[in-house]
């Protein structure tokens, strides 16, 4: 039984009885915001089967929708469960680099997003985690992050709240 105030819910654990596949997850809440996978290998989850995505191109894309938008809704939170591999990797920013691994938007427009961090980066940011809303009409937005040290194969667990001024981020609890 799922609280019917969930706007998504989905498991990523490839369920063939849903109709999940490599390219289809379902989404367990009565909103019917199904996702379409792109790219990341069927492997080993937390709990049963989940996806392996390269941190470059692997994507699941889900219906753009008002619900997951701190704007329209005033609040809302994130939970996900997240494997990093590794903490040394090239992505976005260059040198400074970090990759998003969930989010609303694409590349440089997200409203929101999770980041995690390139151990080498020079900003002084190893093992960063962080959870930021963007300003959307400009202005440098509001983020929350933790820097712990990130144990590749380790699973973490990450909840992300907003609510228009303020972010939090929590780590395992």
């Amino acid at each position: 039984y799922y609280s019917l105030s969930l706007v998504l819910m989905t498991n990523l654990d490839n369920r063939v009885l849903l109709g999940e596949n490599a390219t289809f997850t379902k989404d367990l809440s009565r909103n019917q915001n199904n996702g379409t996978i792109e790219g990341a290998l069927i492997t080993d989850g937390k709990f049963g089967q989940g996806f392996n995505f390269d941190g470059i191109d692997d994507r699941i894309t889900f219906p753009d929708k008002d619900d997951f938008s701190v704007a329209t809704t005033g609040s809302f939170s994130v939970e996900v469960w997240l494997r990093p591999n590794s903490t040394i990797f090239s992505g976005e920013g260059g040198i400074n680099s970090y990759i998003h691994f969930l989010g609303k938007g694409i590349s440089s427009e997200h409203e929101w997003s999770f980041r995690q961090y390139n151990n080498s980066n020079i900003e002084g940011r190893p093992d960063r985690l962080s959870f930021y809303v963007f300003n959307k009409t400009g202005g440098t937005g509001i983020g929350s992050y933790v820097q712990e040290p990130i144990i590749p194969g380790e699973w973490i667990y990450l909840v992300g709240i907003a609510n228009g001024s303020h972010t939090q981020l929590w780590k395992n609890g």
